[in-house]
């Protein structure tokens, strides 16, 4: 047993991280994750403060250094962060920017003359950065004075070091170089590509700003590349779009006032959209205050409802569907659209610190509608242009309706449960699954079908219909076997594998009987029984037995044929009372009832309780036949018994010959269970 804990739960279990430890103990809650992906966050994080600084016109170029031991610098020609002591807080800045969460100068763009709009919002970027960071070293430029302060895994080493600059004394802004701490992260290598994108992304959404990046590549070496666009996204679309697109690109911006809800504050919301058409490139990406929305939200859902709404709109008043035709959905329009969204506010929801989605009920409310009226504005003035988007439009729906259909069908094909229930026509399977207790019956058309149907039992019996007389495959070559549908409907029950010779010469594939073979295990209990269809056929003479698998083998066939000299047969039984020339003889012992002409049924066995099929009238004789033991005809009806005496006693069994002979064909069967094995009660029509 397991020793019980030696602590408690109590009072004192309770702590509060302080200081650097809430970052460095848990920084997925900041970064959204502690591995490489949250590392970058970090970058991002500072990367936003110089990017504001830029956006308000305090600078026009950022620069983002990568050095080859990992570590960063980004560098601005902003006002300066503001590290000296503040009379309000009682504090000095740099702790409050550096060292406290929560502290920043961004909380009411609405109503401060800083920032209008700007992409850091909650005040932890720069301290969370500085306390996941194994050193920090950050330089200030502002009021003719150099600050400097060095961090160390979150804490400050030294103090707030200040000098007179020297040099061009007007020098104005922040530098700040950080090595990722691998105690915080598992994974600090940042590759190249990450600040590619960013920075192009960023100069895309922030018109005329340069972004510069220098990759180390060797000692004191560096690369630089530079991301400019004077138009910011009118640029960027101009450049994704290419010479061949649909239509050409447009450039729509508004700025618009409201609330998420009536009892909140009113704020201001810029909207700016350059979008066009194109049956070669489609690309949709949507910024809020210059951040990426990687995950959507608002203006995602703004372009989705106008987009539709505005194209099905024009769809159905130039009638462009056709009848019954389903509305377009946005990946139709999706598939043919280059939209690049950059909204600003100030006052902004991010769904989390790594602010991949907004959700401001305003901004979405406000895109939709403006979204909306200026596209039906466009179709109404661009009345080719409109014709394209429709037409192209509608391939790409009804495209994706072909495809989709053609998907469901294949998956529906591949998915599906794939038996002998849903491969053979009118076959009847039966419940279980269970090889050792299912059984199946091979019944003669439609009329024993519907009979054996209605007193099988469903649990374990199965039927299989055979329609017609059965090809006589001793006489016949394989490929006239293998295009019979009964015999190939047969080895599908049976659940037989169909086997090819000289498979190694192309062209030549020809059915190898040695290559056919029961599946291991059978799907069926190894007893199976027929009616009729099996037995030979062609005219008068001995009976021949039907069953070609033999002794003891997996089939048994109950059996008869017109025109046979004796009563339906049991064949393939090991004992020799149920099979050859003594057949017969062995069926009336059995007790198998026949069905004369006159419509009674003979089924009482020596010793056994009668039994009736449905609708059969209770009797004891067998039939008025014709022929030598049935002295004639229109002779009397015998005892059932007599007249399996009468058989024993004919030549083979010619006694048994007559226009009313279950010989004549089985039209119809009940199976029942009788002693260890199934037996049909069958009669002819």
């Amino acid at each position: 047993m397991a020793k019980a804990p030696t602590t408690t739960y109590g009072n004192d279990s309770i702590s509060m991280l302080k200081g650097a430890e809430r970052v460095r103990k848990r920084p997925s809650v900041i970064f959204g994750s502690d591995g490489l992906e949250g590392c970058e966050h970090a970058v991002f994080e500072i990367l936003s403060n110089a990017i504001d600084e830029a956006r308000g016109g305090h600078g026009k170029l950022i620069t983002v250094t990568r050095f080859a031991d990992r570590s960063i610098q980004v560098e601005d020609q902003g006002r300066g962060c503001p590290v000296d002591w503040n009379e309000k807080e009682g504090r000095y800045n740099w702790e409050l920017v550096f060292c406290e969460l929560y502290a920043g100068g961004k909380y009411d763009n609405e109503n401060s003359e800083n920032y209008e709009f700007s992409l850091g919002l909650n005040g932890l970027g720069s301290c969370a950065t500085q306390y996941a960071s194994r050193y920090m070293d950050v330089t200030v430029w502002r009021d003719g004075k150099e600050y400097r302060l060095h961090f160390e895994r979150g804490e400050i080493a030294g103090k707030l070091e200040v000098s007179e600059q020297t040099g061009n004394k007007k020098r104005t802004g922040t530098t700040i170089r950080w090595l990722p701490d691998l105690d915080v992260f598992t994974d600090i290598d940042i590759p190249v590509d990450y600040y590619r994108d960013v920075m192009r992304r960023q100069a895309v959404v922030n018109a005329g700003v340069t972004f510069r990046l220098k990759n180390e590549t060797a000692a004191g070496k560096f690369e630089t590349e530079e991301f400019v666009y004077e138009h910011g996204i009118e640029d960027y679309i101009r450049e994704l779009a290419g010479l061949d697109a649909l239509t050409e690109p447009v450039y729509w911006e508004a700025e618009r006032r409201g609330r998420d809800r009536p009892d909140k504050p009113e704020y201001k919301v810029k909207l700016s959209v350059a979008l066009c058409f194109s049956n070669k490139t489609a690309l949709c990406e949507y910024y809020h205050n210059s951040s990426f929305l990687e995950h959507g939200g608002s203006p995602e859902k703004a372009t989705r409802s106008a987009m539709v709404s505005a194209i099905d709109k024009y769809l159905r008043d130039n009638n462009k569907y056709v009848k019954g035709e389903a509305k377009i959905t946005f990946p139709d329009v999706q598939d043919c659209l280059i939209l690049v969204s950059s909204s600003f506010s100030t006052q902004t929801s991010y769904e989390n610190q790594t602010k991949k989605a907004i959700t401001n009920k305003f901004i979405q409310e406000a895109m939709t509608e403006f979204l909306r009226s200026r596209l039906e504005i466009y179709f109404i003035e661009n009345r080719d242009a409109a014709e394209k988007i429709a037409a192209q439009v509608l391939i790409n729906k009804r495209s994706r309706e072909t495809a989709e259909r053609t998907r469901i069908n294949q998956k529906k094909k591949l998915t599906e449960k794939i038996d002998i229930a849903n491969r053979v026509q009118k076959f009847v399977d039966c419940r279980t699954k269970d090889v050792e207790r299912r059984e199946i019956y091979i019944v003669e058309g439609d009329s024993a079908l519907g009979a054996c149907k209605q007193s099988r039992d469903a649990e374990f019996q199965g039927l299989m219909p055979v329609r017609g007389k059965i090809l006589n495959c001793l006489k016949a070559d394989y490929p006239r076997i293998f295009k019979s549908d009964v015999i190939t409907d047969l080895m599908k029950v049976l659940g037989l594998r169909r086997g090819y010779a000289g498979s190694g010469t192309p062209g030549r594939r020809e059915p190898d009987a040695g290559r056919c073979h029961l599946p291991d295990p059978l799907p069926w209990r190894p007893h199976l029984w027929s009616a009729g269809p099996f037995a030979d056929s062609g005219g008068a003479g001995p009976h021949k037995a039907a069953c070609a698998a033999g002794s003891g083998g997996p089939a048994r066939y109950l059996g008869g044929g017109a025109g046979t000299d004796r009563p339906a047969a049991l064949s393939g039984e090991a004992a020799g009372a149920y099979a050859g020339p003594a057949a017969g003889a062995g069926c009336a012992e059995r007790g198998l009832a026949c069905r004369c002409a006159a419509g009674a049924v003979c089924h009482k066995a020596p010793g056994k309780k009668p039994w009736l099929p449905a609708g059969a009238a209770p009797c004891r004789q067998i039939f008025a036949g014709a022929g030598p033991g049935a002295g004639g005809a229109g002779a009397a009806m015998e005892d059932a018994a007599e007249r399996a005496e009468r058989c024993r006693g004919g030549q083979n069994g010619a006694a048994c010959a007559g226009a009313g002979c279950p010989a004549q064909g089985v039209e119809r069967g009940i199976f029942r269970r009788y002693g260890p094995l199934p037996v049909l009660f069958a009669g002819s029509a």
